[in-house]
């Protein structure tokens, strides 16, 4: 599995203190509001419940948002949750709020409190100067807690409670006691799934005409790639190794005449079913209009169960690492079974018409637990679309739970 070089948790509060600036916002941030006042383990709790401040809604994200609580504290159970939520996975969780009419700016302390099945409990804080109602598009705008799986913040039957409480003396009397805590009355289940999620993927870099594309494991082009991949895939573990490169020294006309190429290697390979070979090649070129006639991915068309395990293979030409990266998760996308989403652009061949979100759009909030980035789901695309900036949907993010889930049932 690949592992970080900071904990979830050190990410979060790195990102809380030092300020995410718009470089970690794919959408417009507000101005004024909220603003992060310190550790979020060492506050202590005054015991004043806050005043004037309704918690609306507290989300879970491992990449695409799930609410597990709404407006009045109400706990919302698995079966009614729009997508599933993955155990030992990093997860972000927010607490959105609003404020009565009359509030004055002053601090207020969030108190998380986990409760394991065992009935061990673990508590984190965190304590904001809260101005204004919270807004989704600024991380330092709602509260934001990180559940660190190597921490076991996200085992199965952990159980879960925000109360809101005053940090300094109540000085806001004349206000209403709303519903500040959520669930309101009493803890309840994150409702974590213990399916296995694996992907296993294999990649081959491809010499060609003498150049030396270079992906050992400790390369950061291959750290960005596995980095995005987790963060784009629901999984708990992304298996992946650098394979020793592969000469090909003909006359390449298209990136198609590599696919077979690559499904010999496998063959001879003979990895379980449910490994996906993909390989880089670097054709001398450093631009984009640069790619095999004008085609930057291709892979096979791969069905869902271990007789196709000969057409998971795919390829895509290395310009830098951000472009790989795209070419990479879209056409393995398609090796998973999905289709290509409709944004606007003018792209020969069919799109999904099931695609629930207008012009390609992500239509939820996303949230990269490896690069600490919120994704507006108004302002990013589906990362099947081809439109840019692009992340996940909660729909293929639910299509590629199921298809992953089974190739991780066949074993390894």
């Amino acid at each position: 599995m690949f592992e970080m070089k900071l904990s979830f948790t050190h990410l979060v509060t790195a990102c809380l203190l030092l300020g995410c600036g718009p470089d970690s916002i794919d959408g417009p941030s507000a101005d004024g509001g909220t603003a992060a006042d310190g550790d979020e383990d060492t506050q202590s709790v005054r015991g004043l419940p806050a005043r004037g401040i309704a918690i609306t809604e507290v989300e879970a994200n491992q990449g695409s948002r799930v609410v597990v609580s709404g407006a009045d504290g109400l706990w919302i159970g698995p079966d009614e949750r729009s997508l599933p939520l993955i155990s030992a996975r990093d997860t972000l969780l927010r607490v959105h709020f609003t404020v009565a009419d009359g509030w004055q700016p002053h601090p207020v302390e969030a108190l998380l409190t986990l409760e394991d099945r065992d009935g061990t409990f673990a508590e984190l804080r965190q304590e904001l100067t809260i101005a204004a109602s919270s807004t989704p598009t600024d991380l330092a705008r709602t509260f934001s807690f990180s559940l660190d799986a190597g921490s076991g913040h996200t085992e199965a039957g952990t159980r879960f409670r925000v109360q809101l409480f005053e940090a300094e003396e109540d000085q806001q009397r004349e206000l209403p006691q709303l519903v500040a805590a959520a669930p309101a009355t009493a803890a309840q289940p994150f409702g974590f799934v213990t399916t296995p999620l694996e992907f296993r993927l294999v990649i081959v870099p491809i010499r060609y005409t003498g150049s030396g594309l270079d992906l050992r494991p400790d390369r950061d082009e291959v750290e960005a790639l596995s980095d995005r991949l987790y963060e784009l895939l629901p999984v708990r573990d992304l298996i992946y190794e650098v394979r020793e490169a592969v000469e090909y020294g003909g006359e390449l006309a298209g990136l198609d005449e590599l696919l077979p190429v690559l499904a010999d290697l496998r063959a001879s390979d003979a990895p379980a079913p449910n490994v996906y070979y993909y390989g880089l090649i670097d054709i001398g070129c450093d631009a984009e209009p640069c790619q095999l006639g004008g085609v930057e991915g291709i892979g096979y068309e791969a069905g869902g169960g271990p007789e196709q395990a000969a057409q998971r293979v795919g390829v895509s030409v290395f310009l830098d690492a951000d472009q790989a990266v795209s070419s990479v998760i879209s056409q393995l996308g398609y090796l998973q079974g999905l289709e290509r989403v409709d944004c606007g652009l003018s792209i020969p061949g069919p799109s999904n018409p099931d695609y629930p979100h207008a012009g390609g759009e992500i239509g939820n909030w996303g949230f990269g637990i490896r690069t600490f980035t919120l994704h507006n789901p108004t302002v990013s695309h589906d990362y099947m679309s081809g439109c840019r900036p692009q992340w996940v949907s909660d729909w293929t993010w639910q299509r590629t739970f199921d298809r992953i889930a089974t190739l991780t049932s066949w074993g390894p």
